[in-house]
């Protein structure tokens, strides 16, 4: 059987109920629907299970919707205030189509042009099957947005069963309009007060009980949960029988440990997650200390050198004295783009502002880790040195990882045929000219 609402107001099944002459109820229906379901309230329970046409008198030419009607009641002695909910369905009839299985629903042609309630003793599911159209099973898949109590998990499935059976117990022990107090010890000891409370909104958002679950009582032992009237007997015992027959594995084990988030597996999963974010920060402090922070660590010393040479005009023998540096990379990053300066000083006080002259390049080469490469002087050679006279290395390199240049400036001073290091300084002077 199905409900079958027409109305003229284009805006009728915009809302949540809308209002119809008690005369219209029924009104050219078959003498045995109107004997059964003639007195409404008092079959509401029943009426309120069979799914709902909301369609349009054939002048407005809209579609009609589908859903259930949630709620009648009676007002102005002659009037009833039908409240209803629509399901929005992937696939519903027009009103085309339902007009060309008019014959099939058993709908007649003057109800296309009439605001009416009437009810069908067709199976709707059925006649519809055969326009490819499905519609839910019952009003609980209606009523319950998003089919939330079928996607409860084994736990709230038990904790819910466990709920419903104790307002189940109360509510059949009282009397219309339901205004029931229930105390927490009724309640299974497996269930916490909050988890009770919980439920009981969850119930009274869906208008599966009334009331707003309001604790009352004067101590801990004493309080209760009072539950208003509102009860929708049709409701509640569609979701019992449905929570009741659902099947759940070890339902009290799973409520008593529902809330047990530090377990073994938990703590693993979180040790292991930190442990790999260790891991990635450390490795990554390793490669920025490497590439980026490590300085590189070039040792400079020095080799005397003796060279004879003869003037090619006048035959003169001259022995001249040079220096050629050795450098030592004993850091732990390769070095490259070595340059030398060599100059020679007045004072000592000239060390960072003359110029320096090249003496030689090797910025082409890569000294690796602990490797070691020495440099012959090529062109500047010093003749009978001055014991006083001060001279000055200024060599400039560079990590391979980091494009900074560093610079040693080296002041050495002969005396006695011997080149002594006297002071070193980690400081660039100003490029040589």
């Amino acid at each position: 059987m199905y409900n079958l609402l027409i109305t003229s107001d284009k805006d009728d099944w915009e809302g949540s109920f809308f209002t119809l002459d008690k005369e219209r109820f029924l009104e050219r229906e078959d003498e045995q629907i109107k004997e059964k379901y003639n007195n409404l309230l008092a079959n509401l329970d029943e009426i309120k299970k069979l799914p709902c046409i909301f369609a349009y008198e054939e002048v407005q030419n809209k579609n009609p919707k589908f859903g259930y009607i949630t709620n009648v009641e009676k007002r102005q002695g002659t009037k009833f205030r039908i409240e209803y909910k629509i399901k929005d369905l992937k696939k519903f009839i027009s009103f085309a189509n339902l007009k060309k299985i008019s014959f099939d629903l058993d709908i007649k042609d003057w109800e296309f042009s009439r605001t009416h309630w009437s009810i069908k003793n067709i199976d709707l599911s059925k006649e519809l099957k055969k326009e490819k159209i499905n519609i839910p099973n019952n009003a609980i898949e209606v009523n319950n947005d998003n089919k939330y109590f079928e996607k409860l998990r084994d736990s709230e499935i038990a904790e819910l069963k466990s709920v419903l059976e104790t307002i189940s117990f109360k509510l059949k022990s009282s009397h219309p309009p339901h205004h029931i107090y229930i105390p927490f010890k009724n309640f299974s000891e497996k269930l916490s007060r909050h988890t009770i409370l919980r439920w009981i909104n969850i119930l009274n958002e869906y208008s599966i009980i009334g009331g707003n679950g309001r604790v009352v009582g004067l101590t801990t032992d004493q309080e209760q949960i009072e539950i208003t009237s509102g009860y929708d007997a049709s409701k509640f015992d569609e979701l019992y029988h449905y929570i009741k027959n659902k099947k759940i594995n070890n339902s009290s084990t799973r409520i008593k440990n529902n809330n047990k988030l530090f377990s073994f597996k938990n703590i693993l999963i979180v040790v292991s997650i930190l442990g790999g974010i260790i891991a990635i920060i450390w490795g990554s402090l390793q490669i920025y200390n490497y590439y980026i922070t490590q300085k590189p660590i070039l040792d400079v010393a020095f080799n005397e050198y003796t060279t004879t040479t003869t003037d090619k005009y006048n035959g003169i023998t001259s022995n001249w004295i040079g220096v050629g540096p050795v450098f030592t990379n004993s850091g732990s990053v390769p070095i490259e783009g070595i340059r030398v300066g060599f100059s020679e000083l007045n004072t000592s006080t000239d060390i960072l502002s003359i110029p320096t002259y090249s003496l030689g390049n090797l910025s082409g080469k890569i000294l690796g880790i602990n490797e070691q490469i020495s440099l012959e002087p090529s062109s500047k050679i010093v003749e009978n040195p001055d014991p006083l006279t001060w001279y000055r290395f200024d060599v400039r390199y560079k990590s391979v990882h980091s494009k900074k240049e560093r610079c040693k400036v080296i002041i050495l001073i002969k005396f006695e045929s011997r080149l002594q290091e006297l002071e070193e300084y980690d400081k660039c002077p100003s490029p040589p000219s």
